[in-house]
């Protein structure tokens, strides 16, 4: 109650203005430190890119951060898209994406793939998590774990305009389904899988096939 109080007497003593730039200021240092892993990878040489290339996927993964849910961090896609850019041409093979949401990590990692010459298959329901049994206790960070049916339920079209708009979506080729329905067709050589999958029957389906 008191902290409530105190809240509505700075709303009408500080002017909003001030007030923005406050919370911005506050933000700046957590703003910061979310960037520093894409000024790395600007700077970063990466076996044949020019740093203009690379910040032109840094760009493309700010402009997807901010118009796409993304539960996931910069640091995590710049780890993943270093790999993509380091293998050499020779060497054959799709990069496969286990579990896409609303298509955020799917538009970004396929900016790198455009840049190889490389396909992406994008492997999703298209209708959340399955109906499970599973018991989940925390997270990692100590947060209860809600995984629920229908959670993180991105729709195919709703993904693929999300990739049109700020991805490459013409190297993605999208294979709705349930995992032990579709991955068992994969046969072609992969030379980078990315699962986010959120069941251990997922998880064990995907290794599996992968």
């Amino acid at each position: 109650m008191l902290l409530g109080w105190s809240k509505s007497v700075l709303r009408s003593v500080v002017p909003a203005p001030a007030r923005s730039l406050a919370r911005r200021a506050i933000q700046f240092p957590q703003r910061l430190r979310e960037e520093v892993p894409l000024l790395l990878f600007e700077c970063k040489p990466i076996r044949a890119t020019t740093y203009f290339e690379r910040r032109a996927l840094t760009a493309g993964m700010r402009l997807a951060h901010r118009n796409i849910r993304c539960p996931h961090k910069h640091s995590e896609i710049v780890a993943m898209l270093e790999f993509i850019l380091s293998i050499p041409s020779q060497v054959e093979g799709c990069i496969v994406e286990a579990g896409c949401f609303k298509g955020g990590s799917t538009a970004k990692l396929s900016l790198g793939a455009k840049r190889c010459g490389r396909e992406m298959l994008v492997f999703d329901s298209f209708a959340g998590i399955p109906e499970h049994k599973e018991v989940h206790g925390t997270t990692l960070l100590g947060e209860p774990a809600e995984v629920a049916k229908g959670q993180y339920c991105g729709q195919l079209e709703e993904v693929r305009q999300n990739v049109r708009s700020f991805g490459a979506v013409d190297v993605c080729t999208f294979v709705p389904g349930w995992f032990e329905d579709t991955l068992p067709q994969l046969k072609r050589p992969v030379v980078m899988a990315f699962v986010d999958v959120d069941l251990a029957a997922s998880t064990k389906t995907c290794i599996q096939y992968l």
